[in-house]
């Protein structure tokens, strides 16, 4: 090889090694006793920057997957910080040492914009934001997220405030594949008719993720811990406890969850799955617990959250479709004014909602007239459901149906109550069911053991004399028309007295419901398949013979 040929080489060869080392990740530094070398870009821990968004620019001129590692402090800003680019911003101690400061009163200025890469790490704080809008973004006073992509984790979003506007703590606005994790969110603030005190999920799509998070003490108009709307996303093993809203859904208000033309269910996206919402507050528009508007959730326990209207969830259709509420534990919810102190199941005409496989157990309503269990109108189901232990002051314990004439029967669908057992409730009359309303229909259900304030067993109060035609093969020592297969037997529960109302060997309610389509291959309160010996058992759990084996699904 000649001279020239092999300088030619040499030259390929050192071009190809710049070229990589101008491509590669690199790290810029921030600490507040660094020394600002600009030049070369912040590399070292003696040059480096002493503001965040001076090492954010650093990384993003050059390439993505740069890294801005920022040491311990408190770092006051005069205006928002920019991540733009496919970055990661990361505190090397964590929240206890590492403070993104909004800087307020001082500053008017929100905390952290993203439209891209990763925050990690970092109490964010003291952001205020009052009629403020940047680019049609109107909300965050914390930290906003626009187009996707943005992972938000280990952070403390703490004590942020917004007038005017939505997301006191975090606003995610039409944005996709949106993962926040392992966040602690508290003691934001968005005022007036405006979503998501700590929290606004707004049109989050393809993915997006509230996930393994704790949401705490924020107050909203509408969603005090978290909303959740018109979008794809999902809240999953969260804690979302002590939040209050002004209008509704003190721990949650889920709206419309589901997209329009997407790929979803008959009752749309699951939007909130595997949390416990617990200890938040509503008000006169209610609920304490939850808001759920053509939107689906599962798996949660919904405990001790109280409101004037619906102490714990209203489930409810939207605009789209209708809402379904699956395999979840409402417990020790109070209402004082309206409606519930459990479930409010209502709707629009034309869609169906569904509350299934849950128990709704120990809610109060404090004021009467309203049921404490479960308030069931408009054409709803609830479905293989223990109603059991509620207390009212007045009439309805358990359940209150007023299904009226003029309400959609959803002939392709049922409704009413099929498959439950509401047994140990408490009122003055109607401890069990209190139906009002000429269309009501109650099948396979058990009615046992409801009672008044001295112990008088006042299973089921009917407003007209027709709504004793509504009851089809059911339990209870009330009267209704025995060519409806309607039973007065003992039921034989395992051990009422300390709440086993599964049924024992000998129990009358074995293999004496009515089978329908939808039962088939469905599953029990314990999640065991029904119509296990040729008929379906009534109430909410399918009893199994001593021996069997089986499997749960």
């Amino acid at each position: 090889m000649n001279v020239k040929n092999r300088k030619m080489i040499a030259a390929i060869a050192l071009t190809f090694a710049a070229g990589i080392l101008m491509s590669r990740a690199d790290t810029h530094y921030v600490s507040l006793q660094g020394t600002n070398d600009v030049a070369n870009g912040y590399i070292t821990w003696a040059g480096a920057a002493t503001q965040i968004q001076w090492a954010v620019d650093a990384a993003q001129a050059t390439t993505d997957g740069d890294t801005v590692l920022v040491s311990n402090g408190t770092y006051n800003l005069t205006n928002q910080i920019n991540i733009l680019s496919n970055i990661t911003v990361q505190s090397v101690n964590g929240t206890n040492f590492t403070f993104v400061n909004g800087n307020y009163p001082d500053y008017t200025n929100r905390c952290v914009y993203m439209s891209a890469g990763t925050l990690d790490g970092f109490t964010v704080s003291n952001g205020f934001l009052t009629n403020y809008t940047d680019g049609g973004v109107n909300g965050g006073a914390g930290i906003v997220i626009r187009v996707g992509g943005v992972t938000v984790k280990n952070c403390y979003i703490y004590k942020n405030y917004i007038t005017n506007a939505c997301g006191g703590g975090i606003y995610v606005r039409s944005a996709t594949g949106v993962i926040i994790s392992n966040c602690a969110i508290v003691g934001n603030t968005c005022t007036l008719k405006y979503y998501g005190g700590g929290i606004d999920l707004y049109a989050a799509t393809a993915g997006s993720l509230l996930i393994d998070s704790y949401i705490s003490g924020n107050t909203g108009g509408y969603g005090g811990g978290v909303a959740n709307r018109n979008g794809t996303s999902l809240i999953t093993n969260c804690t979302i406890a002590g939040n209050t809203a002004t209008e509704t859904g003190g721990g949650v208000r889920l709206e419309n969850c589901g997209g329009v033309g997407g790929v979803f269910t008959n009752f749309g996206y699951v939007a909130l799955a595997n949390c416990v919402i617990s200890n938040n507050s509503g008000s006169s528009g209610g609920p304490g617990g939850v808001y759920c508007y053509g939107s689906t959730l599962i798996n949660c326990t919904i405990i001790g959250n109280r409101a004037t209207v619906v102490g714990g969830v209203s489930v409810s259709a939207g605009n789209w479709w209708g809402s379904l509420m699956s395999n979840c534990q409402v417990i020790a919810n109070t209402a004082s004014g309206n409606y519930c102190g459990g479930v409010a199941l209502y709707g629009s005409a034309g869609f169906a909602n569904v509350v299934a496989n849950c128990i709704i157990a120990n809610n109060v309503f404090s004021v009467g007239g309203y049921p404490a269990g479960i308030w069931l109108g408009r054409g709803g189901l609830v479905k293989n459901c223990l109603i059991s232990c509620n207390t009212n002051t007045s009439s309805g314990g358990g359940v209150c149906l007023y299904i009226g004439s003029s309400e959609p029967l959803f002939t392709n669908f049922p409704y009413g109550l099929i498959n439950c057992t509401i047994v140990n409730n408490q009122a003055s009359s109607g401890a069990g069911i209190y139906a009002k309303g000429g269309t009501n229909y109650i099948e396979n259900c058990i009615v046992v053991s409801n009672v008044t304030s001295a112990g008088a067993q006042v299973n089921i109060y009917n407003d007209t004399a027709a709504n004793t035609n509504n009851y089809w093969l059911t339990c209870t020592p009330d009267v209704l028309p025995p060519n409806q297969g309607n039973i007065t037997s003992d039921t034989l529960f395992v051990d009422r007295p300390n709440r086993n109302y599964r049924l024992s060997a000998g129990s009358p309610c074995i293999n004496t419901g009515t089978n329908h389509a939808w039962i088939t291959n469905s599953v029990d309160l314990d999640g065991r398949t029904r119509i296990r010996y040729v008929t379906v058992d009534m109430g909410a759990y399918e009893f199994i013979r001593s021996g069997t084996i089986f499997g749960f699904h």
